[in-house]
């Protein structure tokens, strides 16, 4: 029996008596005037009969309350004195952040592992007799971006698998700058997701460093099973991508202090969501000027592009230099670049 949201108050209403040491055994009487007093609403005996039979019998409200008639004073009780719906009960908040997980997941469900978490919260919310078309959580109030296309991706529950059991995988990947496709032994590290796409990164045996490679790129994959699995020092995600802007690093190793300056109109937002977590603020004298501690990568300079007139790069000079040349070539005629 799905739990909404007046069963809900009907039956704490119900635990509370029970449970109220001052007022012992409550009749049935004494439970719908405190229910009609408390939800401002008649009820008839009936309807309190049907509660007390749900929260003692219901399997799918799964509460299984030990409540029993005593003759002797005429009222109700819980026989385990220790018993209360509240143990097995989650509040608004706690119900809301289930929501946020469930709507989340929801958007790797084109993947196995994605299916399997909406399932096992689908089963949380059984479990917790909650009816998902009443009350305020049948309407989802969170969108993640998602790609359905980037995200039905075959070999995305093959590498899950293969990272878990530590099983190198063998990869045909296509290189969009080559545009030929190379086949490679990689010992998979974890999976990265960076504006809607996926990405593996472990342990390449023919480059002999940790590389990068989108999965929409892998076109083909076979697990490993007695090939030696290679661990490339203590490697800690976090640390790896501690100075990273995106999903790749410098193959030095070096990171840079990039020096911006930002125009007013620009200014709250990059304040209010800092483009990493090493920015620190410089001025806010006149136009914003921050600094980051960051590899400089493709992603980087893209979203520098992106942010066009609006940016100035004060340092490093070649940065600047760089961009500069890259808002040339995307503001030239098509004649001209042929």
């Amino acid at each position: 029996m799905p739990l909404n949201k007046d069963a809900l108050l009907r039956y704490k209403i119900i635990n509370r008596m029970l449970l109220n040491k001052r007022r012992p055994y409550p009749t049935m009487e004494d439970i719908r005037r405190t229910m009609e007093e408390r939800i401002g609403k008649p009820f008839a005996i009936s309807t309190i009969q049907k509660d007390i039979k749900a929260m003692k019998e219901d399997e799918e409200l799964g509460f299984f309350a030990p409540i029993a008639f005593s003759r002797r004073y005429n009222g109700y009780y819980y026989k385990n004195p220790q018993y209360s719906i509240d143990h097995l009960l989650i509040d608004d908040e706690e119900l809301e952040a289930l929501d946020a997980a469930l709507t989340f997941m929801r958007s790797l469900r084109s993947t196995t592992i994605g299916k399997n978490y909406v399932k096992a919260l689908e089963k949380i919310y059984k479990y917790l007799a909650i009816d998902k078309q009443a009350g305020p959580y049948a309407h989802t109030f969170i969108m993640p971006e998602t790609n359905e296309n980037g995200n039905h991706l075959p070999v995305f529950d093959k590498l899950v698998k293969a990272i878990e059991k530590k099983h190198p995988v063998q990869i045909l990947h296509f290189s969009y700058q080559r545009k030929t496709s190379s086949e490679l032994i990689v010992h998979p590290y974890i999976l990265k997701e960076y504006r809607g796409a996926w990405y593996l990164v472990g342990f390449s045996e023919k480059h002999h460093e940790i590389r990068t490679f989108g999965l929409d790129r892998i076109l083909r994959l076979k697990q490993l099973a007695r090939h030696p699995f290679h661990i490339s020092g203590k490697f800690d995600p976090q640390e790896y991508f501690k100075h990273c802007i995106g999903i790749t690093r410098s193959t030095q190793g070096k990171k840079e202090r990039i020096h911006l300056r930002f125009t007013s109109d620009l200014e709250p937002y990059i304040v209010s969501k800092p483009l990493h977590p090493s920015q620190q603020v410089v001025s806010k004298r006149g136009p914003l000027e921050i600094t980051l501690d960051v590899y400089v990568t493709v992603e980087l300079e893209s979203l520098l592009l992106s942010y066009g007139h609006q940016v100035t790069i004060l340092s490093p000079n070649w940065l600047a230099e760089s961009v500069r040349k890259k808002h040339l070539l995307a503001s030239m005629p098509v004649k001209s670049l042929r």
